[in-house]
């Protein structure tokens, strides 16, 4: 695992974060003593519907975000829901075939290092 290793090598990396950016619910944590609000939360962990049978104090509050996320539509993500034209539009366009056009001009040249006996 890339990231394991990363941390293992760079330990000063890994902070310890308060356990409202990442509530478990489960039937074995505490997740209500987290938080004072759901406002507070920043992540959700759950991993499986039965997660939603815990007793906890916002358990329907839970419930309607994981069912809303089970709704949520990939393809929504797939076209463009809206678009706003403007200059910087067509300006990006035409630093984009400039870029372009520097790239195909830039000439590769390569030095292979060869050995020579005396």
């Amino acid at each position: 695992d890339i990231f394991n290793a990363v941390i293992k090598q760079n330990p000063f990396l890994v902070h310890q974060l308060p356990c409202f950016w990442n509530v478990q619910l489960s039937d074995h944590t505490r997740s209500e003593k987290c938080y004072r609000d759901v406002s507070d939360l920043k992540v959700i962990h759950w991993n499986s519907p039965k997660k939603l049978r815990v007793k906890n104090k916002h358990v329907e509050f839970f419930r309607n975000l994981y069912l809303t996320f089970l709704e949520y539509d990939g393809n929504l993500l797939r076209r463009e829901l809206f678009g706003c034209p403007s200059e910087t539009d067509h300006n990006s366009e035409n630093v984009g075939k400039k870029r372009i056009g520097k790239i195909r001009s830039v000439k590769m040249h390569r030095i292979h290092k060869t050995k020579t006996n005396p």
